[in-house]
């Protein structure tokens, strides 16, 4: 997903050491493993895509900015000379040659892709919330309420459940606070925050 992204540039990238050519290839087959990771996500929504699966089209422009900031995060890759000063120049050479090539190629294309699927999801996806959208999505549902409660309830009922608690919980707080006039209440903690 895309949260990994960020986190092999700060985890992974950003702190990688350079004394010799295995340190260049490593360096070199990792970042083809991130480029490779962004073409999953592409192609993970084509296969939903397939399966009538699209992001709602009221969600695209949030993911597409998420994944711009992914990419326009990319020149981090590129690893400064500072950092490779224990290489000799023919390794330098072929990391920053190497860095370049992945950089603007395949992972700006890989993004370039993604953006345009969150594009046409733009254009194309539904208004709904939720995976009950989806198609097989209502079982989907009703198969993770049983994996994850071991009820077997529907999503209704559960909802119903969660409203209800949410409701007594809301009263006890409200009984051991004294509160009966919720809106003064909120006023006087909004004036005088130490209460």
């Amino acid at each position: 997903n895309a949260s990994q992204l960020s986190a092999y540039r700060s985890r992974v990238f950003a702190i990688a050491e350079f004394r010799n050519g295995s340190d260049v290839d490593r360096y070199l087959k990792l970042l083809d493993d991130y480029a490779a990771l962004v073409e999953q996500l592409s192609e993970t929504m084509a296969e939903q895509r397939k399966r009538g699966i699209r992001l709602p089209a009221w969600a695209a422009p949030e993911a597409a900015a998420t994944v711009r900031g992914h990419a326009e995060a990319s020149p981090a890759l590129v690893v400064a000379p500072d950092r490779v000063i224990e290489l000799g120049p023919g390794q330098a050479g072929r990391l920053a040659d190497g860095v370049a090539r992945v950089v603007q190629g395949r992972l700006a294309a890989a993004y370039r892709r993604l953006l345009g699927d969150l594009a046409t999801d733009a254009r194309e996806g539904g208004d709904g919330i939720g995976i009950g959208q989806q198609p097989g999505g209502t079982d989907c549902y009703a198969g993770l309420i049983r994996l994850h409660t071991g009820l077997d309830l529907a999503a209704d009922e559960v909802h119903a459940i969660g409203v209800a608690e949410v409701e007594r919980i809301t009263a006890r707080i409200r009984d051991e606070l004294g509160v009966t006039d919720e809106p003064r209440y909120r006023q006087r903690l909004t004036a005088e925050p130490s209460t």
